[in-house]
């Protein structure tokens, strides 16, 4: 019932409310980083060491990822389509960074590679050639900043390195996912399907 909610608010309401309603959703979040930055609240643990991850006001951190990925996508789509509004571009592109900022700070590698594919299958699909062109360049390079940065990619070559098929196998046929971080979760959970 809350997805027809939700597609009936959409249906009614400007792009522009949609824009701001977004935003109001990520100055919470933000809000809630410079909690989590003053007092480790917000968090949860780490899947891998013993750190910490921001989760805002979700009860993961991956939670918060695919929220942020979404958000960030539905900017994708009206940036690559151009947007015609001229007062309307500022909001979108700010939505865009600060989403894609919150889910870098989430330290999800699936959120921020649901976003890369997301956004290359979008870039393939819509806009115009120099509108493509220039938003991969963007886009590549603030991933390679990421990547250069931060440990993101280490991490991500950490899970793939981890992975155990024959433990997989056991726990899928157990009925026992989780306990080596979400890339595990998802093979075992998917095997056992």
């Amino acid at each position: 019932s809350s997805y027809v909610l939700l597609a009936a608010w959409l249906t009614l309401v400007t792009k522009r409310s949609v824009f701001i309603a977004m935003m109001a959703l990520l100055a919470v979040i933000a809000a809630t980083y410079v909690a989590y930055l003053a007092t480790g609240s917000f968090s949860v643990r780490a899947d891998f060491g013993s750190g910490r991850r921001f989760a805002g006001i979700f009860v993961h951190a991956n939670h918060l990822a695919y929220v942020c990925t979404f958000i960030s996508l539905a900017a994708v789509v009206d940036i690559l389509r151009g947007i015609p509004d001229r007062s309307l571009r500022p909001l979108v592109w700010s939505t865009f960074l600060v989403s894609t900022s919150i889910l870098i700070v989430s330290m999800s590698s699936g959120g921020l590679l649901a976003l890369v594919c997301g956004s290359l299958i979008a870039a393939a699909a819509m806009g115009s050639a120099s509108r493509k062109f220039l938003f991969l360049l963007i886009l590549a390079s603030g991933f390679a900043l990421i990547f250069l940065f931060t440990d993101a990619f280490e991490i991500l070559m950490q899970k793939i390195l981890l992975i155990d098929t024959q433990q997989i196998s056991r726990h899928a046929s157990q009925y026992k996912f989780g306990g080596k971080g979400s890339l595990a979760w998802r093979l075992t959970y998917w095997t056992a399907l």
